[in-house]
C-alpha cells in the first residue's frame, strides 16, 4: 500500500509518495532536483530519504543522464513494474502503459528532462503537463511527431509544446513541423521553445501565412520563456498589466483582422485603442497586426498599443518594432 509520511508535531509536512510515484509514471523520468522542487521545496535531505524508501520497495529505479560529451551528470528516476502494479492496485492508473515501455530510452532522457523542467517550474501555479504520447493519441498524431508535450494553463487553454535545440535543419525539421501543425487536428495554439538564437532565426524566417493563421504561435527562449509563463499563467495577469495604462474592456468588434491581434481595448484619455499582446512572442498577433495598415486605421480610428517583453526582445535581437515604426505610425510599443 502506498502511504504518506505522517505529520508529527514540529515536523515537516507529509511526503506524498503516491503523488511522486504517479508523476514518475506520468512523466517517465525526473531528476533529484526536479523531485525536490515539486515535492520537497527547501527540504533537500528529505528527497533522498523518500527516494531511498521507494527504491528499497522496488517501486522505482534510477539511471544516469549523460551530457553531450558523454559524461554522466545527474541521476534520473523512473517507475518499475512493481511500482506500476502498486499504482494500478491503488486505482491511480487506468489502462496503463507497460513499465518496460514507460522506461525512458537513454537518448530521449535529455529531452524528457527539459520538458519536465517546464512542469517543475509551473505545476505549483496550476499548469498541467500532458505527456507527448497522450497528446499524440488525443489528436491522432503520428507517434514520430515532433511535438514534445501538451500544456494546459490554469484557465484551461491548451498548447502543443515544441522544443528546438541551438540549431534546426531547414531541410528536414522545419518542413516536418509545418506539415505537422497543418495536417493534424491538434490544439490551435502552440508554444515553441528555442535553446539558441540560430534556431529561432531560421524558424521565424520559414513561417508562412498558413502557420500564422493559427490561434497562437508563441516563440520563446527556453529558460526565460518558462519564467514568463509563470508570470502570466492566465488572462487575469495580462489584464492586470494592461490596466496600469488605462481602462480595459473586451474587444467585441466583429473584424477578422483586428480580432486576430487584439483581445482587448484600452481606454486612454477618452480614446479607444487596440491592445496587441506580444508578451509571449505570439507571431499570429504580429501577422494580423501587419494587415492593420494606415489606411485601415484611418477608417477604424483606433491606434494600437503593442505590449512586448524587453528580455525576449534582447534574446531574439529581432527589432520587430522598426518595421512597424516606418510604415505604421498608428502603432505604439510598450516594453515591459
Amino acid at each position: 500500500m502506498i502511504e504518506s509520511e505522517k505529520r508529527k508535531a514540529g515536523r515537516p509536512p507529509i511526503i506524498d509518495y503516491g503523488g511522486l510515484l504517479f508523476d514518475l509514471y506520468r512523466y517517465r523520468t525526473l531528476t533529484v532536483e526536479q523531485i525536490r522542487q515539486i515535492y520537497f521545496k527547501e527540504r533537500e535531505n528529505t528527497v533522498y530519504v523518500a527516494l531511498h524508501r521507494l527504491k528499497n520497495k522496488g517501486w522505482i529505479d534510477s539511471t544516469c543522464r549523460v551530457n553531450g560529451k558523454g559524461k554522466k551528470v545527474a541521476a534520473c528516476y523512473y517507475i518499475t513494474e512493481k511500482g506500476l502494479t502498486e499504482l494500478i492496485r491503488e486505482g491511480k492508473v487506468k489502462n496503463p502503459r507497460r513499465a518496460y515501455d514507460n522506461k525512458p530510452e537513454g537518448k530521449k532522457i535529455p529531452y524528457l528532462i527539459d520538458i519536465n523542467d517546464l512542469y517543475t517550474d509551473l505545476c505549483h501555479i496550476g499548469f498541467e503537463m500532458i505527456d507527448a504520447r497522450e497528446w499524440k493519441e488525443k489528436y491522432h498524431m503520428n507517434r514520430n511527431s515532433l511535438v514534445k508535450a501538451g500544456i494546459r494553463t490554469p484557465d484551461s487553454k491548451e498548447y502543443g509544446v515544441y522544443l528546438f535545440e541551438s540549431d534546426v535543419s531547414e531541410q528536414v525539421t522545419l518542413p516536418r513541423f509545418k506539415r505537422e501543425i497543418s495536417d493534424n487536428g491538434q490544439s490551435n495554439r502552440f508554444i515553441i521553445f528555442f535553446k539558441g538564437m540560430q534556431a529561432y532565426t531560421k524558424f521565424k524566417k520559414q513561417l508562412s501565412s498558413e502557420e500564422l493563421t493559427k490561434g497562437e504561435m508563441c516563440l520563446l527562449p527556453y529558460k526565460f520563456g518558462r519564467r514568463l509563463l509563470g508570470d502570466f499563467p492566465t488572462q487575469v495577469q495580462f489584464v492586470n498589466l494592461f490596466t496600469k495604462y488605462g481602462q480595459v474592456k473586451i474587444n467585441d468588434f466583429s473584424n477578422t483582422i483586428t480580432n486576430g491581434f487584439s483581445e482587448y481595448i484600452l481606454m486612454k484619455k477618452g480614446e479607444e485603442a487596440y491592445i496587441c499582446n506580444y508578451l509571449l512572442g505570439n507571431e499570429v498577433a504580429l501577422y494580423y497586426l501587419s494587415k492593420y495598415t494606415y489606411d485601415r486605421f484611418q477608417r477604424d480610428g483606433r491606434k494600437v498599443y503593442v505590449f512586448y517583453s524587453l528580455t525576449v526582445n534582447r534574446f531574439t535581437n529581432q527589432n520587430f518594432q522598426e518595421v512597424f515604426r516606418e510604415h505604421y505610425p498608428h502603432v505604439k510599443f510598450i516594453g515591459v
